[in-house]
């Protein structure tokens, strides 16, 4: 999560945005990796991943490296609640959408499931 927040922090004033990989089981989703990315809006309101950027990571989950199990993206200025646009994204990729307020300091994860609802966030230290 502290990578999370340098990369989000680096890219002010613009949202930041990365491709979670790791494995699920039951309703446990385990981030292994983060895979960073460009925002390719470049807008603090709204954030892109790049084509390559996605293809790289399926690529990698193929390989057996993790599979793709979530986005995540900052909030510069707002609280990590999903905007209407993230929703309808959320829609479209259903996977934990990870959303981290900068100005806030509150790294907060979301499902999409029929409805919108907050999971827990656990770290584990190795």
């Amino acid at each position: 999560m502290d990578t999370l927040r340098r990369h989000a922090r680096s890219h002010l004033p613009e949202e930041s945005c990365a491709i979670l990989l790791g494995s699920t089981t039951d309703d446990t989703y385990a981030i292994h990796d983060a895979m960073l990315t460009e925002n390719a809006d470049h807008s603090s309101t709204s954030f892109a991943i790049p084509a390559d950027s996605l293809v790289r990571a399926y690529e990698q989950a193929r390989r057996g490296l993790g599979d793709v199990v979530g986005v995540f993206h900052s909030h510069p200025t707002s609280p990590a609640i999903p905007s209407s646009k993230d929703v309808i994204y959320m829609d479209a990729n259903p996977v934990v959408w990870m959303i981290y307020s900068v100005s806030g300091g509150e790294m907060r994860a979301w499902l999409l499931d029929g409805e919108i609802y907050e999971i827990p966030l656990y770290a584990k230290q190795f």
